[in-house]
């Protein structure tokens, strides 16, 4: 499905601002004659001190960095237009996909592939350490 990146992107903030539903979002690859800030960013929401916050792990070829902000403090539009080729949007319902090489592809998973308790923890458990994996367990155990 073509859509506007514009469009595409709107829709992507709502679903990482809306923290009850939001699993993980990567971005990755460069757009053409763009420069983004990081090789690769992912963004995923943990809970501390009963508080959601968002957690950005930012990679830049050398080092990983990660930091926390309020869904509030975290300018998501600025990282979504920084000029990433690929997005990707985890939620519980499903996922969305936002890929800009050449035209913009925007396509939304359908409801069969949502993402259940033990798929949230593999995806955690593939994709980081313990400490993100214990996390991300907690967080279904509280959330759904």
């Amino acid at each position: 499905m073509t859509t506007d990146l514009t469009q595409a992107f709107d829709e992507a903030r709502q679903a990482i601002e809306a923290t009850d539903s939001l699993v993980r979002v990567v971005l990755s690859g460069a757009r053409r004659n763009m420069t983004p800030p990081a090789r690769r960013i992912d963004i995923r929401p943990v809970l501390i001190k009963t508080k959601i916050l968002l957690q950005v792990t930012q990679f830049d070829g050398r080092q990983t960095t990660a930091k926390n902000y309020e869904v509030k403090d975290l300018k998501i539009s600025e990282l979504l237009e920084s000029g990433y080729s690929n997005i990707l949007v985890f939620i519980s319902t499903g996922r969305m996909s936002i890929r800009s090489a050449g035209g913009v592809i925007f396509r939304r998973a359908p409801e069969r592939t949502a993402l259940t308790k033990e798929s949230v923890a593999w995806i955690a458990c593939r994709a980081s350490s313990k400490a993100c994996a214990k996390s991300v367990v907690m967080r279904t155990n509280y959330q759904m």
